[in-house]
């Protein structure tokens, strides 16, 4: 009895020792948390206003034949897949898996299937492909939170640089869109082609044919109650705030209002210098890289929000089991005093006998 108590008491100790372990990842979790949540949260607001001015470029047709915004048949499909360097997340690396892997299945689905061309960004990602025998094109390992925009930038220049010359017909992003502390959504965004005009007025379904309307509405609330709406799989395209810009006075902005909108911003007509063209070089590449750079933001604060609350119910954990180790070794030793009450009981009967 004397051995059970010991072995309780010892389990008990290591049990302590792994809680302090785990409230100490969460400390470190919620640290890094506010920092990435704040970075992510501050990102898509540029992000936003930057897919709202690209759609009203392209309402009046200038960017006809642009190689960055012209679809054609996918023969061969790249897929950038970011997920965590450790474990200790939940459910946060898994789920991405399984986007992905349903992701995949679909595009390989049908008699023409594109060929897949994967790139991961994290160690659980390439570990997981590789042990599945999946050919990995590209892999980063250990990218800290400050590289965050060289990567963005080094993959938007290889990914243009790929689709321009015709070696991939599709870039798909899938990473987890941080929502709340609480709630994170794997994502699948189409990167290129970038989405054109006629994709603007609707949430049209993701390269994978799901709909994310429903995640993106949550997702807006969740950010401060700006509506929001999704551009072909992904892009957000802010609401009408700044579509009263049309008119020139009180008069014009009156008009404006009589008009909607709608009808307001479908009048602005824009004159480029040097040239359509021209704009159209140096917005596009930028609009891919902040695209990467948003993803890369949210995946980083879905990381950590999902390891602070996995660590902290790993840590609400111990104490309930500290709790009923305790409970058993109080049950233990209060057996082993009652053994040996009856043992020295019994002793002394045994002497009064003879």
């Amino acid at each position: 009895m004397a051995q059970a108590v010991r072995d309780i008491r010892r389990r008990i100790k290591a049990v302590k020792s792994t809680q302090q372990i785990t409230r100490a990842m969460q400390m470190v979790a919620a640290a890094k948390l506010r920092k990435a949540q704040t970075r992510a949260v501050s990102a898509r607001a540029y992000a936003t206003k930057l897919t709202e001015l690209l759609g009203r470029l392209t309402s009046d047709g200038a960017h006809a034949g642009h190689s960055l915004l012209t679809a054609r048949p996918a023969r061969k499909i790249s897929v950038l897949l970011v997920t965590a360097d450790r474990g200790l997340a939940g459910s946060y690396n898994t789920n991405l898996f399984r986007r992905t892997e349903a992701a995949l299945d679909d595009f390989r689905r049908g008699p023409d299937a594109p060929a897949i061309e994967l790139s991961v960004v994290g160690r659980k990602g390439r570990d997981y492909f590789r042990r599945r025998g999946q050919a990995i094109a590209r892999e980063d390992i250990a990218v800290a939170d400050d590289d965050l925009a060289d990567l963005a930038r080094k993959y938007a220049v290889r990914l243009i640089d790929r689709f321009s010359r015709g070696e991939t017909d599709a870039v798909v992003v899938i990473y987890s869109r941080f929502v709340s502390t609480m709630q994170q959504k794997p994502a699948q965004v189409r990167l290129l082609p970038v989405a054109g005009p006629e994709s603007a007025g609707e949430a049209a379904p993701g390269p994978a044919g799901e709909s994310q309307a429903g995640e993106d509405e949550a997702a807006g609330r969740a950010d401060g109650g700006d509506e929001t709406r999704r551009v072909d799989g992904g892009d957000e395209v802010g609401g009408a705030e700044g579509s009263g810009e049309a008119g020139d006075g009180e008069a014009a902005g009156a008009e404006s209002g009589r008009r909607g909108p709608v009808e307001a911003e479908a009048e602005l007509r824009y004159v480029y210098e040097p040239g359509a063209r021209s704009v159209y070089s140096l917005l596009l590449p930028k609009f891919v890289t902040n695209q990467l750079f948003q993803a890369f933001l949210e995946a980083r604060a879905s990381e950590y929000a999902a390891r602070m609350t996995a660590m902290a119910a790993a840590t609400d954990n111990a104490d309930d089991l500290i709790g009923r180790l305790t409970q058993e070794m109080h049950h233990a030793r209060q057996a082993s005093i009652t053994q040996e009450i009856m043992e020295l009981v019994s002793g002394a009967e045994a002497l009064k006998e003879k």
